[in-house]
């Protein structure tokens, strides 16, 4: 699973398990549907579009249709090594 929230240490987390498509607002805005998201090895950046020294795959963008343009949302799962 992946934590969704920030909290302080000791308190209970949000945690999204593989399958779960979250909405990142505008953050995904210049991805392409159907790129990799990876998990990311620069200090306040966990997520990014190409592999680093790290190159886990945490989810897949897909397009979502709440409006007439369209919403890039990330799908979880295990997808790469």
């Amino acid at each position: 699973g992946v934590v969704i929230d920030s909290v302080a240490v000791g308190d209970p987390a949000t945690i999204a398990l593989p399958g779960a498509i979250i909405d990142l607002g505008a953050a995904l805005d210049g991805v392409s549907p159907g790129a990799y998201i990876y998990l990311s090895d620069t200090e306040a950046t966990p997520l990014a579009t190409s592999a680093g020294t790290s190159s886990k795959v945490v989810g897949t963008v897909i397009m979502a249709f709440g409006s007439t343009a369209g919403d890039r949302l990330l799908r979880l799962g295990i997808l790469g090594a």
